[in-house]
């Protein structure tokens, strides 16, 4: 979902993850759209993870997972052995915990800043772990239940988990999202829809909006600007990958939107 959006607003993602004897279709249609799949792991011994998200009128939501080849032993993948020279941003999105904390560590010996976003995952860490990717990154964010997770599992402040890090954003859905970064403290609001057709997928939306931003050397509140938008842009439409625009169109909604230009 983050390298789909991350090519609709222009960027080059390479992906990197495991993946089942399944993922044939979805490799030809990440190809079709100009992602990098030479680094994702294909397993033979198990399907691609899979998740059913069920959304009430409130927009609260279970999640059933099955993590499939996600769980498969793999030792394979490197930062490195992906050019991390040429890498501009990381994001560790929710993956196998021990992948998560190696990719972390080889982001941060190449020299490559990384968004942790450790999501779903949170109570399957040790603590260890989780403060081994957390010290590294440069960014991390969560939404306001992930925030109060983290804090209960490290015995931390939300005072003190967010300093732990250069940037902490925390989302807040239909209220926006607050931001501490070394540029200051900002709130940043939600884009208003057109229509709510399903809330599935609006985080990734969002994290690749603030990735974008990054790589092209906004401030960090412009760059949750651009994440919040794209993330409006996935509300409006059912699924994780439905939404289109044009880049014309995406600057115009955010000057109307925000009063200054992408």
């Amino acid at each position: 979902n983050i390298a789909y959006n991350l090519r609709l607003l222009g960027e080059m993602p390479v992906l990197m993850t495991v993946v089942g004897s399944d993922f044939e279709p979805y490799r030809a249609r990440l190809l079709e759209l100009g992602c990098n799949v030479e680094h994702v792991y294909a397993s033979d011994k198990a399907l691609t993870a899979s998740a059913f998200i069920v959304t009430d009128r409130e927009e609260n939501q279970i999640t059933i997972f099955e993590p499939g080849a996600m769980f498969t032993i793999d030792t394979s993948q490197s930062v490195k052995d992906a050019g991390a020279g040429t890498l501009a941003w990381a994001i560790i999105s929710p993956d196998r915990p021990e992948r998560m904390v190696k990719l972390s560590l080889e982001c941060a010996e190449s020299g490559v800043p990384y968004v942790f976003d450790p999501a779903q995952q949170i109570p399957n860490f040790q603590n260890p772990d989780l403060m081994k990717a957390l010290s590294g990154a440069a960014v991390v964010i969560a939404n306001e239940y992930e925030s109060a997770l983290l804090s209960k599992k490290l015995g931390v402040t939300p005072e003190e988990l967010s300093a732990m890090v250069p940037t902490f954003i925390e989302t807040h859905g239909s209220k926006g999202c607050s931001i501490k970064s070394p540029e200051g403290m900002f709130f940043v609001r939600a884009v208003q829809p057109a229509q709510i057709a399903d809330p599935t997928g609006c985080g990734d939306a969002f994290r690749a909006g603030v990735l974008m931003g990054l790589r092209r050397g906004f401030a960090i509140q412009k760059s949750c600007m651009v994440g919040a938008l794209i993330a409006t842009y996935s509300l409006e439409q059912p699924g994780t990958q439905n939404h289109r625009f044009t880049m014309d169109e995406f600057g115009a909604r955010f000057e109307n939107n925000f009063g200054e230009t992408l």
